[in-house]
């Protein structure tokens, strides 16, 4: 938007009696419309709570995204925090199979956090002349997911001859939505004859 300057002086002219002819008037509205032809369109049809763009023409649009759904590192009001813990939390070790476990945490709890970072470690043994497979699914508690691979967040497989023990491990981050009281649910399947040690861990959250 260009800069407008008032050159007309009218003060200067009533001192001096002067005429004020039309064409002076010419000048200043020649400015203005210049001035009015630079501005930054408003949005004809925006959003409560979204978050401002420019076009290639300088004019404002709504970009479409809530600024509810923004990320910072920092606590500005209106968006949503990101905090990664300086001491990874354990929050498990339990090797309960097939069925689903509901995790709360007083830091997700006390902090009011929305998504929860959590790092997922197994270790599979199998002994001479075995194999197994063990998964780790995740979800929002109450949300009624079930296992498949759209909550699979950990696969560790082995498999041994007849004269040797096998032991290898996997592990894995993700994130997850909680509900509203910070809750989330895993669940771990053995699938063959295997021991396995488990640990979740939280990395970090959303609030």
């Amino acid at each position: 938007m260009s800069d407008y300057t008032n050159t007309f002086g009218g003060a200067a002219k009533d001192a001096a009696n002067d005429t004020i002819l039309a064409a002076q008037h010419d000048t200043q509205y020649d400015a203005l419309a210049v001035h009015i032809a630079t501005k930054s369109n408003k949005i004809a049809s925006a959003t409560t709570g979204n978050l401002i763009e420019q076009d290639g023409n300088g004019d404002l649009v709504d970009s479409g995204v809530a600024t509810s759904d923004v990320v910072v590192d920092g606590d500005i009001s209106g968006f949503r925090t990101l905090t990664i813990l300086d001491t990874p939390e354990s929050l498990g070790t339990a090797t309960t199979e097939d069925s689903w476990v509901t995790i709360n945490s007083s830091t997700l709890a006390s902090a009011g956090a929305t998504t929860a970072i959590l790092r997922f470690s197994v270790i599979t043994l199998t002994t001479t002349g075995t194999s197994a497979d063990v998964y780790v699914y995740i979800r929002k508690t109450g949300s009624g997911v079930s296992h498949s691979n759209s909550t699979l967040v950990v696969r560790s497989s082995n498999s041994t001859s007849s004269s040797s023990t096998y032991v290898s491990g996997a592990a894995g981050e993700c994130h997850v939505n909680l509900d509203t009281s910070q809750d989330f649910d895993y669940r771990l399947s053995v699938l063959g004859a295997a021991t396995s040690g488990f640990q979740v861990t939280l990395v970090g959250y959303y609030a």
